[in-house]
């Protein structure tokens, strides 16, 4: 099972409600805030390290992954600081 460190940005999650939420934005630091979204509404929590989350669909962050190797490969480091969704 996934952890809130492991999840992205737009990934679609089960919510502790048993109903889909999708993750609107998430800060890593400088301590972790995971939005999540249905419909209308709009929840921002601050889980501890190590909270397991189920993911129903991950987000395709293939775009960012290429980005990063990019960079790495480049001899420049990566840090993920904050994501963000757009719906």
């Amino acid at each position: 099972m996934a952890t809130y460190e492991q999840v992205h940005a737009g990934a679609i999650v089960l919510g502790h409600d048993n109903e889909l939420w999708g993750v609107a934005h998430i800060e890593h630091a400088p301590r972790l805030a995971v939005t999540l979204v249905k419909g209308d509404q709009s929840v921002t929590g601050y889980p501890p390290p190590g909270t397991e989350i189920v993911v129903v669909e991950p987000a395709d962050v293939s775009a960012e992954a290429w980005a990063a190797q990019n960079f790495i490969e480049a001899g420049l480091g990566v840090e993920l600081i904050s994501e963000h969704w757009e719906r």
